[in-house]
């Protein structure tokens, strides 16, 4: 039978578990740069990854227009916020 389908096995559990021990001070540290950091770039990484943990992903929409014979046309374009 095996593990159910979505379960960690035991190995990823106990790195997952060793890493969350870690959360609370790299939160501080990613906040400490995002308002801190000299370099606007490393600022803008910072900001964006407490953003993505505490609100979620943007989205990201695809519009796909496909036809059988004309091969397949991709049009990628931004959602409602503008990001892609």
């Amino acid at each position: 039978m095996g593990r159910p389908a979505g379960s960690l096995n035991k190995s990823t559990k106990q790195l997952k578990e060793l890493a969350q021990q870690h959360t609370e001070m790299v939160i501080r540290r990613l906040a400490n740069i995002a308002e801190n950091s000299p370099n606007e770039t490393n600022a803008v990484m910072a900001s964006k990854e407490l953003l993505d943990r505490g609100h979620g992903k943007a989205h990201q929409s695809v519009d796909v227009d496909a036809t059988v014979r004309g091969g397949i046309t991709v049009t990628i374009t931004p959602d409602d916020a503008g990001v892609l």
